[in-house]
């Protein structure tokens, strides 16, 4: 999200230099449009090296002050290596015969907010038409939702058991790239979609925070290609589903 400020940055800037976790870094390391020099978190950068820092945020900050400042940075800025995509596309492709592949991530980890944002696997298929074709985003081990979703529903959900969708975020990328589309909560997933332009619809809570506009808001000022869902009251989702399959029923079509 704060690197959709990038190319302005570059150009404020006679070098840049930025520094992430070591998981992103394969991933932006290889855009071939950035010429900027990225680096791990957990080095430690002579002060030599450079003349100002600023955490991302605050310089995004300084980039957006206003809302129509923000069409700057809609335009796709991230890309999956193109190898990688073709060959999770074709894979997809030979199992899902033609129906449109829908990538699905459901819960978050975070420690202040994750509870509220999350929603049972077996809940969010239940909003989505049967004949669509499944692909987990989703981090962490999820067998027993996967589980309780043939339980209840009997379907289930393709896995590529050799990507690790937390480690491998290069190929991760890749996955999210190969969807038809992303239907999300509020995690990292939606951001991947968002600076790919990948279409994805996103399930937020009433109370979420200031990155995604007033509650109610359809659509993202930092991505064109999401499509926001929301709570219309605490911890009921029963709003954001309706939303959701309203923008879903293309698919019986």
């Amino acid at each position: 999200m704060f690197l959709s400020c990038l190319e302005q940055l570059k150009k404020q800037c006679r070098t840049l230099t930025i520094s992430m976790t070591d998981r992103l870094i394969p991933l932006f390391d290889k855009q071939d449009n950035y010429g900027v020099r990225f680096i791990s978190r957990s080095s430690a950068l002579p002060d030599w090296e450079y003349d100002f820092q600023v955490p991302a945020q605050t310089a995004l900050g300084l980039l957006r002050k206003k809302l129509k400042d923000f069409e700057q940075g809609k335009t796709p800025y991230l890309s999956a290596n193109p190898e990688n995509v073709q060959i999770i596309r074709s894979e997809l492709q030979k199992v899902a015969n033609g129906r449109p592949i829908i990538g699905l991530s459901w819960f978050s980890n975070n420690a202040k907010s994750g509870k509220q944002r999350s929603i049972r696997l077996k809940d969010l298929v239940a909003q989505i038409p049967e004949t669509a074709f499944l692909l987990n985003l989703q981090y962490g081990d999820v067998s027993q939702d996967m589980a309780e979703l043939e339980a209840a529903l009997g379907r289930g959900i393709a896995t590529f058991s050799n990507i690790d969708n937390f480690a491998h975020l290069e190929l991760f990328a890749a996955l999210i790239q190969a969807c038809d589309r992303v239907v999300s909560i509020d995690n990292s997933t939606v951001h991947f979609a968002g600076a790919m332009g990948i279409k994805c619809d996103v399930l937020l809570p009433f109370s979420s925070d200031w990155r995604w506009g007033l509650p109610g808001d359809a659509s993202s000022y930092w991505y064109d290609s999401l499509c926001l869902h929301w709570q219309d009251e605490p911890n009921n989702w029963a709003t954001a589903f309706e939303s959701l399959k309203k923008e879903l029923s293309f698919i019986n079509q």
